[in-house]
């Protein structure tokens, strides 16, 4: 019995990043019972007494297809040295956004041709593919430890403009059946801009930080008392915008890290949990008109950004109706 566990990290580590036409599922099983299901893989391997068996070109999905027995009893090397070559064909000759499944029954020859120029090399083409993979798993680099090992790009991913803090608690919360659980909120149209902060005639110029800190074409949150100002700079436009950063959907603090874009000319910004979007001029809801959001006017001076913003409390009580109810 081959140590499957320890051969699918091998697999993994090594084709972790692989930028391919397609997703691609694998499964390594340790048995003929493949409880991994690894028949319905882009490539699945099973363990044998001799080796592994390696099936190729399987999906699941609306249109399934078994994987083809492709090697059979195969050296845990060996079964590496022909992944690498069936992967990189597969990924120099499919079609974007095609599967392994749809490639292989659109190539000539079908799988007998696909064994003919992997196993037995009859492109003579296998030397080059082996080298192409090599590149690849050499060259990779984790995106993420990258960013978490460089300040300056960890920098990048801050939620504040002043600070790394984690935003303070929004929600408020109430017991039932002896738990925690965060308390109901009043339906979407008594809260949204319900008039509670006055006239922006009344509000104050604030400074919330400079140009440069903020992305391109992106924003970021500013701490305002209990509650988070959104600052985006939609540098295409040559605009900046502000709105209150909780999204009215699901009232989490994450508008700062939505999406720009426009509607037939409007400017918008998008949540990026659900998708909600939501006009930078007006704040009104483009998908739902039932939600809308807070918008406040911004001016660029010299190098310096302000925002017009009314009395924090007062703000805070509209945007967190329930963070007095905290059990």
């Amino acid at each position: 019995m081959q140590d499957s566990t320890a051969f699918a990290i091998r697999v993994e580590e090594r084709y972790r990043g692989l930028r391919a036409p397609h997703k691609l599922k694998s499964a390594v099983s340790g048995c003929i019972r493949e409880c991994a299901e690894a028949q319905n893989k882009d490539f699945g391997i099973i363990a044998t007494e001799k080796g592994w068996n390696l099936y190729v070109c399987g999906n699941g999905g609306s249109n399934p297809r078994h994987g083809d027995l492709f090697a059979t009893d195969v050296p845990s090397d060996e079964v590496i040295r022909i992944l690498d070559r069936f992967l990189m064909f597969y990924v120099q000759t499919a079609k974007p956004l095609q599967r392994t499944a749809r490639w292989l029954e659109e190539l000539d020859g079908g799988i007998e041709h696909l064994k003919r120029v992997l196993l037995e090399d009859s492109l003579e083409i296998c030397d080059q593919l082996e080298a192409d993979v090599q590149s690849l798993v050499g060259g990779y680099q984790c995106e993420w430890k990258a960013v978490v090992e460089d300040p300056q790009l960890r920098a990048q991913f801050r939620h504040f403009v002043d600070g790394d803090e984690v935003p303070g608690e929004t929600l408020g919360f109430s017991r039932e059946r002896e738990q925690r659980r965060p308390t109901a909120w009043p339906a979407a149209d008594s809260i949204q801009r319900n008039g509670r902060v006055g006239s922006p005639d009344d509000w104050t110029w604030r400074r919330v930080g400079t140009v440069e800190q903020f992305p391109t074409d992106g924003g970021l949150a500013v701490r305002y008392g209990g509650t988070q100002i959104a600052v985006y700079s939609f540098t295409r436009r040559g605009e900046w915008y502000a709105t209150q950063a909780v999204c009215p959907h699901r009232k989490d603090p994450v508008l700062a890290r939505g999406l720009l874009g426009d509607r037939s000319g409007e400017p918008k910004v998008a949540c990026p949990l659900h998708k909600k979007t939501f006009s930078l001029v007006t704040g009104d809801g483009l998908s739902d008109p039932a939600y809308g959001v807070r918008t406040f006017p911004v001016e660029i001076r010299e190098d310096a950004v302000w925002v017009k913003l009314p009395p924090a409390g007062e703000l805070e009580a509209e945007l967190y109706p329930c963070k007095a109810m905290v059990a």
